[in-house]
């Protein structure tokens, strides 16, 4: 077996609409189709879809399986500062994180699912 890759991220979402918005309009994802009864959205960052939400009644994060999702923006440390201030101008709340190799934005999206946006520190 040889993996090249990984497909997509699938998240339950409680509020459809907000989530899109989330996505689309906050953090510029492309749209990419739905589910004809609204209980599926699909956005994409490489020609496929990425990123998969779906509707459901609750989400329980008390103990959730799922750490976060890492998004790789391009442009470098200049286009995560300007990610920044875009975020905090929307109303999230961001924590920035510098390893060694990588500097990353952490926040959550309208389910309390965590969002990394990050770039290589050579960039």
């Amino acid at each position: 077996m040889k993996i090249s890759g990984l497909g997509h991220v699938a998240l339950k979402v409680t509020d459809m609409d907000k989530s899109k918005h989330f996505y689309h309009g906050v953090l510029k994802l492309p749209y990419a189709g739905e589910h004809e009864d609204n209980s599926m959205a699909f956005f994409c960052a490489d020609g496929h879809h990425n990123l998969a939400l779906f509707l459901v009644d609750v989400v329980d994060n008390t103990s959730p399986s799922l750490d976060h999702i890492a998004f790789q923006l391009q442009g470098g440390r200049r286009e995560l500062g300007l990610a920044q201030v875009e975020l905090e101008s929307l109303g999230v709340e961001v924590t920035p994180y510098t390893r060694r190799e990588v500097q990353s934005l952490y926040f959550k999206d309208p389910d309390g699912n965590q969002i990394e946006l990050y770039v290589h520190v050579t960039q």
